[in-house]
C-alpha cells in the first residue's frame, strides 16, 4: 500500500555563522586587540585578510532555497512490517554543501541503508504500534563559501501504520436484516438451504420446491419451505473525543482494534461496512461498501490518511453515512455526553445501535478507595440501564474477554416470524 507520488517540502532554514566564520572572527579580534594594546601595527596587516573574508559575505550569492523530497511521500503498512523509503534534499544553486539525517518519533525503529550520498538517505522503518509516524529530515546547509550554516527540520513523509485486526470473526447483533441476499441465516421464509417447514401446495409455487415423498404419503402436493439468508449494513462509530489520561487513553487502542475486527468480519461475510469517526478536530465518515478495497479505505479513514473519506461538521452522524436499516456498532469510553447524544439520535432514526464500552475500571488511575470504585461501577450500571431503556444496548468489553464474547451479550431484537400452516 504505497502512495507513489513524491512530496516536495521547502525547508525554512535558520541561518547562523558557521564554525569557520566564528574561528576567523575570533582570530581577527584577537589580532586587532593585541595590535591596539601592544602598539604592534604589523598585526593589523595580519588581521586585514581575515576581515576581508568576513566582509565578503555581503557580496556573495544569496542564501539558497532548499527543498526536501521523499519517495514515497505517504506509505501505508501494518504493525511489525518493515518498509523502505528515500529522502533527499535539493538546493537551487550548486555551490552549496548539504547534509541530511533522517529521524522519526519514539516507537518506530529506523535503520539507514549504507552507501548513500550525504544529501540522500534511504531508510528502513518499522513500528510495533499503529499510528501516524512522520519521517523528519534534519537538513544542514553550508552556503556563502562555508561562512553561513543553515539548519531546518522538515516532515518529509508520513508512514501510516495500520493495526492488525484479530482473526476471530465477530457476530453482528441479532436483529431484523435487510431484504437482500446475504449469508446471515434468518427466520424468514424464502430462498435458502435451511429447512423451515412443509405446507400444502398453492398455485404459484415453483415445482422444484415440491416435496415428493411427503406428497406421496399425504395424497396431495406439498412444498418445502426454507429459511432465507440475508445481508446487513454495518457501520462502526468511533469515539475520538478527548479522553482523560490513564485507562481512558489506553482504551483508544482497543477502540481501533475492535472497530477493525468488526469491519473485517462484516466484509468477510459479504456485508457492507462503513465507518464514522466523531469528536476530534477532523470528524469524518466513509460510506458502506463491500470488497477488500473497502477494508483499506476504512483503515485510511481511521487514521485520517488519504482523501477518500468525507469530512463532516457537527457532533451527529450524517444521514448519508448510514444506509436505511444499518446496524451501528459504537466503540467508546462513554465519558462524553455529545457522543451519547449521537447514539440516541441514531436510535431515533430507526437504526439498531450497540455501544461497546471499552473503558475498564475508573477513568482516574490514582483512585484507590474501594468506595469510590464501587460508586463508579454503580453509576455505569445505571447508565447501561438508562441507555437500554431508550433502545441503545450497551455491553462491556473487558480485557479478559474477546470482542465476540462481549457481543453475545447483546439482546435478541428479532421478531419471530409466524408459522404458516
Amino acid at each position: 500500500m504505497i502512495d507513489v507520488r513524491h512530496t516536495h517540502t521547502q525547508a525554512e532554514l535558520s541561518w547562523r555563522p558557521s564554525a569557520l566564520t566564528l574561528s576567523i572572527a575570533t582570530c581577527a579580534a584577537v589580532a586587532l586587540a593585541v595590535a591596539l594594546i601592544g602598539a604592534q601595527w604589523q598585526l593589523v596587516v595580519f588581521a586585514a585578510p581575515l576581515i576581508g573574508v568576513l566582509c565578503s559575505i555581503g557580496w556573495q550569492r544569496p542564501t539558497p532555497e532548499v527543498r526536501v523530497r521523499a519517495h514515497p511521500g505517504i506509505h501505508r503498512c501494518f504493525e511489525g512490517e518493515q518498509t523502505q523509503l528515500s529522502v533527499w534534499c535539493v538546493a537551487e544553486s550548486g555551490d552549496v554543501t548539504t547534509g541530511l539525517t533522517v529521524t522519526t518519533l519514539d516507537g518506530m525503529s529506523i535503520a539507514t541503508v549504507t552507501d548513500a550520498p550525504p544529501a540522500r538517505q534511504t531508510v528502513t522503518v518499522a513500528a510495533d504500534r499503529w499510528g501516524r509516524y512522520p519521517i523528519r529530515a534534519n537538513v544542514n546547509v553550508a552556503a556563502r563559501g562555508g561562512l553561513l550554516t543553515g539548519t531546518a527540520t522538515v516532515d518529509a513523509a508520513d508512514v501510516f501504520v495500520f493495526p492488525i485486526a484479530p482473526p476471530q470473526s465477530t457476530s453482528i447483533p441479532r436483529t431484523e436484516l435487510l431484504d437482500r441476499l446475504g449469508t446471515h441465516l434468518t427466520r424468514h421464509i424464502g430462498p435458502g438451504v435451511e429447512y423451515a417447514d412443509v405446507r400444502r401446495y398453492v398455485p404459484g409455487d415453483q415445482l422444484r420446491t415440491v416435496n415428493w415423498p411427503v406428497s406421496a404419503r399425504r395424497g396431495s402436493l406439498h412444498v418445502t419451505e426454507r429459511l432465507t439468508d440475508r445481508a446487513a449494513d454495518v457501520v462502526v462509530l468511533i469515539d475520538n473525543y478527548p479522553q482523560p489520561p490513564g485507562p481512558a487513553t489506553a482504551a483508544t487502542d482497543r477502540t481501533v482494534r475492535g472497530a477493525m475486527q468488526v469491519v473485517q468480519s462484516a466484509l468477510r461475510s459479504g456485508d457492507r461496512a462503513g465507518i464514522v469517526a466523531l469528536g476530534d478536530r477532523r470528524p469524518r465518515w466513509l460510506g458502506a461498501d463491500i470488497g477488500r478495497r473497502q477494508f483499506y479505505r476504512v483503515l485510511d479513514a481511521v487514521l485520517a490518511a488519504g482523501d477518500e473519506y468525507e469530512n463532516l461538521t457537527g457532533t451527529l452522524a450524517p444521514r448519508a453515512a448510514l444506509p436505511p436499516g444499518a446496524i451501528v456498532i459504537a466503540f467508546s469510553t462513554l465519558l462524553d455526553t455529545e457522543f451519547a447524544l449521537a447514539l440516541i439520535d441514531l436510535r431515533r432514526r430507526g437504526h439498531t445501535v450497540v455501544a461497546v464500552d471499552v473503558l475498564e475500571g475508573a477513568p482516574l488511575p490514582d483512585v484507590r478507595d474501594d468506595l469510590v470504585a464501587r460508586m463508579w461501577s454503580m453509576q455505569r450500571s445505571f447508565m447501561y440501564r438508562d441507555m437500554g431503556t431508550i433502545g441503545v444496548d450497551v455491553v462491556s468489553w473487558r480485557g479478559d474477554a474477546t470482542l465476540d464474547q462481549a457481543m453475545h451479550l447483546v439482546p435478541d431484537h428479532r421478531r419471530r416470524a409466524p408459522r404458516r400452516r
